[in-house]
């Protein structure tokens, strides 16, 4: 749904699936996805809030996760 630039669905999709799921292995990435959903629609407070809390909730993610994460940051003036 990101690549297609459906990011409301998106967004949707990847809140209630963190909501579910939020001690998954997979969480701090569907919390970094919904940052960029919320980012894609135009909601930068939001995004800047949701990309902040991947390293504090999840210090031990992926490195690959981190480093997006902190990327998306810097990418949308956060």
């Amino acid at each position: 749904m990101l690549a297609q630039q459906k990011y409301n669905e998106a967004a949707k999709t990847f809140l209630n699936a963190y909501k579910a799921y939020g001690t998954s292995d997979k969480a701090p990435e569907m919390l970094l996805k919904l940052g960029q959903s919320l980012a894609g629609m135009g909601n930068s407070d939001a995004a800047c809030a949701t990309f902040s809390e991947v390293p504090v909730r999840y210090p031990d993610a992926a490195q690959a996760v981190l480093t997006k994460a902190s990327a998306e940051l810097s990418a949308n003036g956060c």
